[in-house]
């Protein structure tokens, strides 16, 4: 017994003796908090080292078919330290990193992460967003409705020409369903789809540009609420027939003005300042159809001797008496001009007619921007 003892206790100082002629064993910490983000042929993984002998990181893949070396910055100790390995091919990867000290030795315990590499073959996969309706109206108002928004996208990006002749680029939210654009040159747009095939993806796909097909359309003319609009004054009035009657919203009654001689004319407080595009006038049938000449004037002041600017002007026909109010609507000469106010010119009537006027309706027409 005691013969086996000495035998076991002279095999565990050979085997301690046999390790101590090695040297000591000296491990570095290995990576620590290790992220992955995808890329195009690419991916940027993130690290943190908390070890300050830690000098190197070699990244390998492919079975250690291929690797990369890293310095390891010694000022970032404990924070996110960011590398980026290109030149990949387009398939899922598993990488393998291992820290050392300055010379490469006493390497770490690997640290494991995989992820996708994207490329070609996933671009190929990606479709443009899908436009329900495009309409280039008169004046040169671009609308673009879009279909729902497809996996991934994170938008679409527009290309035109603006109105300076500079290349531009319009950029669209995916939670934006229409679109406009007032400031083209030409009646002609391009587009593409950007997708990200993950969140934490470093690069944006996109897809081919594509012409937009619109289609022409006349823009809508909408009618001005006259809700709050004022009667300030006429040139004259006919006792009974007040101005107010031009806003009612009723044919049956009107403003008249005095047996006076022409021209007669009215102001009207619009409240905000509009632009007009369209103008229609009222009157009554019979032998009230006396004026021949009307202009629509727009300003910033209700002085009706001051600063005005005509945006319009009509004619109306002779008429008979009848049950059809006779009326004209003129498309405005300017359209650019705005004002609060609004003057309204009879002029000229027809020979042998009486030089009075009358008005039952007056409506303005906007265009939308």
């Amino acid at each position: 017994m005691a013969s086996v003892g000495y035998n076991s206790c002279s095999d565990m100082h050979s085997l301690h003796d046999k390790y101590m002629q090695r040297g000591e064993i000296i491990y570095v910490a290995a990576s620590d908090s290790v992220k992955l983000y995808p890329g195009e042929y690419r991916v940027k993984i993130s690290y943190r080292n908390y070890d300050p002998k830690v000098a190197k990181l070699t990244v390998y893949w492919d079975f250690r078919q291929g690797s990369a070396q890293f310095d390891v910055p010694a000022d970032k100790l404990g924070e996110d330290v960011e590398i980026v390995i290109p030149d990949l091919l387009e398939k899922r990867y598993t990488f393998e990193l291992v820290t050392s000290n300055r010379e490469g030795k006493y390497l770490s315990v690997p640290a494991y992460i995989s992820g996708t590499v994207y490329g070609k073959k996933y671009a190929s996969t990606l479709a443009n967003r899908k436009i329900s309706n495009a309409t280039v109206f008169s004046n040169n108002r671009m609308d673009i409705a879009w279909m729902n928004v497809l996996d991934n996208m994170v938008g679409v990006e527009m290309s035109y020409r603006n109105s300076s002749d500079e290349e531009t680029v319009l950029k669209v939210p995916n939670n934006e369903m229409n679109t406009k654009v007032t400031d083209s040159k030409e009646k002609v747009m391009k587009y593409r789809t950007l997708y990200l095939p993950v969140i934490n993806c470093i690069d944006t796909f996109y897809t081919d540009y594509t012409p937009i097909n619109f289609i022409y359309a006349e823009l809508p003319l909408i009618r001005y609420d006259r809700t709050d609009w004022e009667f300030l004054e006429a040139s004259s009035t006919l006792a009974g027939y007040p101005g107010t009657n031009i806003l009612d919203n009723n044919l049956g009654t009107f403003w008249h003005s005095s047996d006076v001689a022409l021209p007669h004319w009215f102001v009207i407080d619009m409240k905000t300042s509009n632009r007009v595009f369209r103008f229609d006038v009222y009157r009554t049938s019979g032998n009230f159809s006396d004026t021949k000449s009307v202009e629509l004037y727009l300003g910033n002041s209700p002085d009706a001797s001051g600063s005005w600017t005509k945006v319009g002007e009509g004619s109306f026909s002779p008429t008979t008496t009848g049950t059809q109010e006779p009326h004209i609507e003129v498309i405005t000469t300017d359209n650019v001009t705005e004002g609060r106010y609004l003057k309204m010119h009879f002029l000229n009537g027809r020979a042998g007619a009486n030089p009075y006027v009358n008005v039952t309706e007056l409506y303005l027409y906007y265009q939308e921007d």
